[in-house]
């Protein structure tokens, strides 16, 4: 069965790039990512869920300029999701796409005009079922006397709420253990 998996992948990224329907993926490690996973899509090999991943974020200074390291990651990011979001036209229907982070930032800037580690961070939720164009949870105060050691975000949502949901509803599992073992809280309503 690898073999032939391996077969049909190969014979899926023959097709490359589309550049008859203008699709042109970024050239980064992302953007290849992103497309790969756009061909399993587009091909209906059956994909339910994929995952990649995107390093090059642990900056900590001179976050704040439009040609900092930071700023040219999410330019990459958001060009790559742009380029998959055109290409999956037809199956957007089928897709959910999240972004998320192993860490946040702190809110006050460190001496070297960036940010450090910190608790809280975002996580954006894209497709068609989504409930959209609003931001789900609350957003604390950023006075110092509201922030964790006056430095950082509380977390407020725990991210296992947003993918249960995601998972419940866009893949029908009802029940969270299964997926995430030892999940319990609300799924957040983020699905309409």
């Amino acid at each position: 069965e690898s073999i032939s998996t391996m077969k049909m992948i190969s014979a899926i990224n023959a097709f490359g790039d589309r550049p008859a329907k203008g699709i042109v993926y970024p050239k980064s490690r992302i953007g290849n990512n992103l497309r790969q996973i756009a061909q399993l899509i587009t091909a209906d090999v059956g994909l339910e869920i994929a995952f990649t991943e995107m390093g090059g974020w642990d900056t900590h200074r001179r976050q704040g300029t439009t040609a900092d390291s930071f700023a040219r990651q999410a330019k990459i990011l958001a060009g790559s999701i742009v380029v998959l979001w055109r290409d999956l036209e037809d199956h957007r229907p089928n897709v959910v796409l999240m972004t998320m982070t192993e860490f946040g930032r702190t809110v006050r800037e460190n001496s070297s005009g960036g940010t450090d580690h910190s608790r809280a961070s975002c996580l954006f939720v894209l497709g068609t079922q989504v409930d959209g164009g609003k931001v789900h949870g609350h957003i604390p105060l950023l006075a110092p006397q509201a922030l964790e050691d006056q430095r950082d975000l509380p977390v407020i949502t725990d991210f296992r709420s947003v993918i249960t949901k995601v998972v419940a509803q866009h893949l029908s599992v009802k029940n969270d253990t299964i997926f995430l073992p030892g999940c319990s809280g609300r799924r957040l309503p983020l699905l309409s």
